[in-house]
């Protein structure tokens, strides 16, 4: 690619953006649902960012740097890895506990849309 690879700091602030963003949009979303329970939004944030992180540095950075040399980093290509990073390992996390396919879909697919928002912020974070 005609794009330099970002220092190993920059990977971690975006990781770290990343971690944030994920909650913090979950965080939001509770809020509007319900404006007086704002301690869930809370618990959701707090409980929500270390999960994130780790998912960030654990599988979303390494596979950035290994997928950077066949693929330029696009929004849709991390969107699209953002809910990968998310979803597939809490899909087969869910299966392995339900039978129950459809839930398990759903559920994933739930907080593979968190991971979407994630997956933006790292982006942002290496773009600007």
């Amino acid at each position: 690619m005609d794009e330099a690879l970002p220092s190993p700091g920059r990977v971690v602030g975006a990781a770290l953006m990343a971690a944030l963003a994920a909650p913090a949009a979950l965080a939001l979303f509770l809020i509007a649902l319900a404006p007086s329970e704002t301690g869930v939004a809370v618990i959701a944030l707090v409980f929500g960012f270390p999960v994130a992180l780790v998912h960030a540095l654990v599988i979303g950075a390494p596979a950035y740097i290994l997928l950077r040399e066949k693929w330029a980093l696009t929004w849709i290509r991390s969107a699209v890895g953002g809910f990968a990073v998310a979803a597939l390992p809490w899909g087969l996390f869910l299966l392995s506990m339900s039978p129950d396919r459809w839930n398990v879909a759903l559920a994933a697919g739930m907080i593979g849309a968190l991971g979407m928002v994630g997956g933006l912020a790292f982006a942002a974070t290496l773009k600007f």
